[in-house]
C-alpha cells in the first residue's frame, strides 16, 4: 500500500484539501505541534500520493503547517499508492487515530466516502474499523442543520443534547431552541424535556427583553411549565413533583391521606 519513508520538498508538496478533512486548521495545535517537533522532531511522517501534478498530501496537514512555522525545507513522508477515494479513506482513519476529529468533522467525512463507495455502510464500516451502528449514528449528523452541526463542532452544544434537538419537527422552533441551547448550554436531560415540549407534548416560552433583544449578547430566557395531574393549573415544572401535581394539590393529597 506504501513505499518507504522518502523526505520531500515542503514548498512542493500540493494541499488540494486545506484542512484536510477538518473544518478548521487549529492554529493553536500547530503551535504546540511545532514546539513538540523543535524538541523531539518529527515522530510520524505525513502521508502523500504522486499525482500526474506531484505530491499530495493525504494527511498530516498540521505537522505540515507546524514544520513550515520551524523553517524545515524538507519533511518525512510516506508515499501511498492510492486513488482518490483511497486516500479520503487514509485521511480520515489517520486523522481519527492521531487526533480526535469533532463528531461534525468524522460525519462529513464519512458522508464523501459513502458518495464514492459502491458497496455501502457495511463496506464503509470495514474500511474505517467502525462498527455500523457508529457510522450510522454519524451519517445522521451530516444531515444536520447547519447551524446546529456548527454548534456541536464548537462544543457549545453536547452531541447527546444535539440529536435530541435534531429530532425536533418544525424547523423554526428547531433553529430556536438550537440558538437558546448554544447561547446558555444545555444537557441531554433538558433536550429531551425541549423535544417533547416542541413536538407537541408540553411547552416551553423563550423570552426575550428588549433590551436583551438589542444587545449583541441577546440571551433567551427559557421558563418551562406543565399541566398539573389534579387541579390542571399551568405551573412551572420545578414546582410541580414527579407525578406532576402542583405543590397546593400536593399537599392537599398529603392532608387527606393523613388528617
Amino acid at each position: 500500500m506504501y513505499q518507504d519513508i522518502t523526505y520531500l520538498t515542503i514548498g512542493t508538496i500540493l494541499c488540494p484539501h486545506p484542512t484536510n478533512g477538518r473544518l478548521t486548521l487549529d492554529e493553536t495545535r500547530v503551535d504546540e505541534l511545532a514546539t513538540s517537533i523543535a524538541t523531539a522532531g518529527l515522530l510520524n511522517p505525513i502521508s502523500v500520493r504522486l499525482t500526474g501534478r506531484g505530491y499530495e498530501l493525504i494527511a498530516g496537514r498540521h505537522r505540515l503547517a507546524a514544520c513550515t512555522r520551524l523553517g524545515w525545507q524538507h519533511i518525512a513522508a510516506i508515499v501511498h499508492d492510492a486513488n482518490d477515494q483511497q486516500a479520503a479513506t487514509i485521511r480520515l482513519v489517520e486523522n481519527c487515530v492521531r487526533t480526535q476529529l469533532s463528531p461534525v468533522e468524522e460525519a462529513h467525512g464519512l458522508a464523501a466516502l459513502l458518495a464514492n463507495e459502491p458497496r455501502g455502510v457495511d463496506a464503509l464500516a470495514a474500511l474505517t474499523g467502525k462498527s455500523v451502528g457508529w457510522i450510522l449514528d454519524r451519517l445522521e449528523i451530516a444531515e444536520w442543520d447547519p447551524e446546529l452541526a456548527q454548534a456541536v463542532h464548537e462544543r457549545k452544544i453536547p452531541l447527546g443534547a444535539a440529536k435530541r434537538l435534531a429530532r425536533i419537527i418544525d424547523p423554526e422552533t428547531r433553529r430556536s431552541y438550537i440558538r437558546a441551547a448554544a447561547l446558555n448550554g444545555i444537557n441531554v436531560r433538558s433536550a429531551n424535556m425541549w423535544l417533547a415540549q416542541a413536538n407537541g407534548q408540553n411547552e416551553t416560552l423563550f423570552e426575550t427583553s428588549e433590551k436583551n433583544a438589542q444587545s449583541r449578547t441577546a440571551q433567551f430566557v427559557t421558563e418551562t411549565k406543565a399541566y398539573c395531574f389534579c387541579c390542571k393549573n399551568y405551573t412551572k415544572l420545578e414546582e410541580t413533583t414527579a407525578v406532576r401535581l402542583c405543590n397546593t394539590c400536593a399537599s392537599e393529597l398529603a392532608h387527606a391521606q393523613n388528617p
